[in-house]
């Protein structure tokens, strides 16, 4: 996996800017595939000039591992919750419900599964 570092923005206005890119990033990922979706589609998707994708990420490929890297946090964080919250003492009672969660959030945001699949 690459180094993952971006730059944070300073202003709400490019905390705003960089979520635009992730959210258009997340949906032409989830659609399109990494190999298929450019530096253009994104920008154009978020509404943004192409270069200013450069500001916060190195290229594309970064971009694709910040999006995979947070829903690797997302996905294990969400899991321990779940098991936390269910009392659950064996291991095969953890799997279910971690399964169980990831099929949840899955649900709720389907482009997850596609990213994350073809990392």
């Amino acid at each position: 996996m690459a180094d993952v570092t971006i730059m944070e923005p300073k202003t709400r206005r490019g905390f705003a800017t960089r979520d635009k890119i992730l959210k258009a990033a997340e949906r032409l990922f989830g659609e399109k595939g990494y190999y298929n979706t450019s530096i253009n589609d994104i920008a154009v998707k978020a509404e943004v000039a192409p270069g200013t994708l450069y500001i916060y990420f190195k290229d594309k490929y970064t971009l694709y591992c910040y999006l995979v890297a947070q829903y690797g946090h997302l996905v294990r964080s969400e899991i321990a919750i779940a098991i936390r919250k269910s009392g659950c003492e064996t291991r095969r009672e953890q799997e279910r419900i971690g399964i169980l969660c990831y099929l949840k959030m899955i649900q709720q945001h389907p482009h997850i599964y596609n990213i994350i699949w073809e990392s």
